[in-house]
């Protein structure tokens, strides 16, 4: 090492009795590297950086956090408001990784360094870094603006600036409680946080919940009731994204944001490694989880942070984090009604967006939505989706088109009809089928909600079951439910038979027997049904159940079950549809004239025909 190096080492010798510090060489360059930490709770990396041959000292003092890619152009906003006001050295920002870090340093051409000289560069960062990464964070995290948050580091009059038009935060739009199932509840643990605020008790903290789990099926609507609630308890609502999570900053970075209910959005960090990850992820994972509890022990009443975050069901967490003095409390956030997701629906998409057919059923509409967009993610697709459309088509969007969304997916090119006359007749004669037998096996009860015969994907023509129907039988299915799912997925093939004739049956209901099979298969496998146990004498012919994997003679039982019932039904299939043969022959005429039918349209030929039943 050189004279300036010797000098550096000797000095930190001085200022630590075991120093934490490595000297790195490399040709007239050394580096010196410390780990120091304050009082508030942030621990720095620090690099005094020598080159011999240029007389040259440069201190490098890092952040222990770094900035999020989306928070980095605002925070060099509030950057270049700091830096304005520091005399001595700056702060950087790296726009490709967000690292922080300070900068200063001297040139000492023919002059000599000493000890006092590098007790003042030290102490110059310490105290620029201990003043600006508060306000900092709060840019970050709190979406304080940079003017603000520089102006309160300064301890500047802020009287005179508008907070109102500065803040991002506006607690004006908060979710109204009606609108948050498990409303009293949640309203009960705010007024506890609120209370427990200003008592500064750990232990009582520790019983409200210092880190909680919310047990609900959507992350969007999790966070739309934290916000409400952490505004009634009077904290801070902080989110951080599931990308950003494993890089959270030191409990020291929220202090000037508390008291505060930070949401950790879900993602892999919530669970212990899985299979496929790499052994370099596997342990980055299992790190974070180890520092997340280090976090969460070094809770501070007196500044309290909350933390917060969310499963789909009770057992999803890693049993490092979920644990007595980790995240130890529960709260179920039970789902929204059918008519509030159908309303809110309405609402995103813009009254001037919706005709009478979607305003005036939003309680079906929530069904359709919680059948069919569980994630928020894609429903979010679905409503830009349906916006482009009445954009491009200048037309208000009836329930027709969502109906026609959640059959025929999102692409939007390639939709075409059959090419010929023939094609077409044989797939409304199908689909016809699929219909007439929904309808008559149910007594009018199922009257499907959509028909087509406009291609998709992977299919040549569509039907949709009532959604009322599909909705009120629940989780647990009974036989005259699943016998009616089999008789409807075997009706398009028996319908062809019917008006074509057994030669010309055409291999479309591939994908219908397919599916009539495996329902088959769980039924007689797993449940204990039976082929024709509506009969007293078939109700106990199979009650025992495949445990595991079937064995061959099991497998061959099996076989002999779903056959005997496929023929038994279909003959009956075909019976129902060639009694009510003026029904299947409307539907169908009405296909190759309208290729796409709504429930109003199915229920309109039922009534036009005698004998055909339509439930009220």
């Amino acid at each position: 090492m050189g004279i300036l190096s010797d000098t550096i080492k000797e000095w930190a010798e001085q200022q630590w009795d075991t120093p934490e510090f490595k000297v790195f060489n490399s040709g007239d360059r050394s580096t010196l590297k410390l780990n120091l930490s304050n009082d508030k709770g942030f621990s720095y990396r620090v690099f005094f950086e020598v080159h011999e041959s240029l007389d040259t000292v440069v201190l490098y003092f890092y952040a222990p956090f770094k900035v999020p890619a989306d928070k980095r152009a605002v925070v060099t906003d509030a950057l270049g408001r700091a830096n304005f006001a520091v005399v001595y050295g700056h702060i950087d920002l790296n726009m490709a990784d967000g690292e922080l870090r300070f900068c200063a340093g001297y040139d000492l051409e023919d002059g000599q360094l000493s000890g006092k000289m590098l007790d003042n560069l030290l102490q110059s960062a310490r105290k620029t870094m201990d003043k600006y990464l508060p306000a900092i964070s709060e840019v970050i995290y709190a979406g304080v603006h940079p003017i603000l948050a520089i102006a309160k580091a300064r301890g500047e009059e802020t009287a005179a600036i508008d907070t109102d038009a500065l803040a991002t935060n506006n607690a004006a739009t908060v979710l109204d409680w009606s609108r948050i199932p498990g409303a009293d509840v949640l309203q009960a643990w705010a007024q506890e946080l609120k209370l427990a605020c200003p008592k500064q008790d750990a232990q009582d903290w520790r019983l409200v919940g210092r880190a909680v789990v919310w047990v609900a099926e959507d992350p969007k609507r999790c966070q739309t009731a934290l916000q409400r609630l952490s505004h009634d308890a009077g904290m801070r609502f902080v989110n951080i994204e599931d990308a950003e999570v494993m890089d959270l900053p030191p409990p020291a970075a929220f202090a000037n944001l508390a008291p505060a209910l930070i949401f950790l959005e879900p993602g892999g960090w919530l669970q212990d490694p899985q299979k496929d990850d790499s052994d370099e992820e596997a342990e980055r994972i299992k790190r974070f989880q180890r520092r997340l509890k280090d976090w969460i022990d070094a809770f501070d009443p007196a500044q309290p942070v909350v933390l917060s975050t969310m499963v789909y069901a009770l057992g999803d967490m890693s049993r490092t984090i979920d644990t007595p003095g980790s995240f130890d409390r529960y709260f179920l956030l039970p789902p929204p009604s059918d008519a509030l997701r159908g309303t809110e629906f309405l609402e995103r998409l813009g009254s001037n967006r919706c005709a009478e057919s979607l305003t005036s059923v939003p309680a079906k509409l929530g069904k359709l939505i919680s059948a069919e967009f569980k994630r928020g993610k894609r429903l979010d697709m679905a409503l830009l989706y349906l916006q482009r459309l009445a954009r491009r088509e200048n037309r208000p969007i009836e329930f027709l088109d969502l109906m026609h969304l959640t059959t025929h997916g999102f692409g939007e090119e390639g939709l075409t009809e059959p090419a010929t006359d023939a094609a077409r007749r044989e797939v409304a004669v199908h689909e016809a089928g699929h219909v007439a037998m929904a309808i008559l096996n149910s007594a009018g009860c199922n009257v499907p909600e959509y028909c087509s015969i406009v291609p998709g994907v992977g299919f040549s023509g569509v039907v949709a079951d009532a959604i009322a129907r599909h909705h009120s039988a629940g989780k647990n299915i009974a036989y005259a439910d699943f016998r009616h799912e089999v008789r409807v997925g075997l009706s398009g093939r028996a319908a062809e038979e019917l008006v074509f004739g057994p030669e010309r049956v055409s291999n479309g209901a591939s994908e219908d027997l397919a599916q009539a099979w495996r329902r088959a298969s769980q039924a007689f496998s797993r449940w204990g049904f039976a082929p024709q146990m509506e009969q007293p004498a078939a109700s106990a012919s199979n009650l025992a159940v495949i445990v595991g994997d079937p064995t061959p003679s099991e497998s061959a039982h099996l076989e002999g079950l779903i056959r005997e019932f496929f023929a038994t039904e279909y003959a009956q299939v075909l019976q129902q549809l060639s009694t009510n043969r003026p029904l299947l022959n409307a539907i169908t005429e009405r296909l190759l004239t309208d290729p796409i039918m709504d429930q109003a349209d199915l229920k309109a030929i039922c009534q036009s025909l005698p004998g055909v039943a339509i439930a009220a």
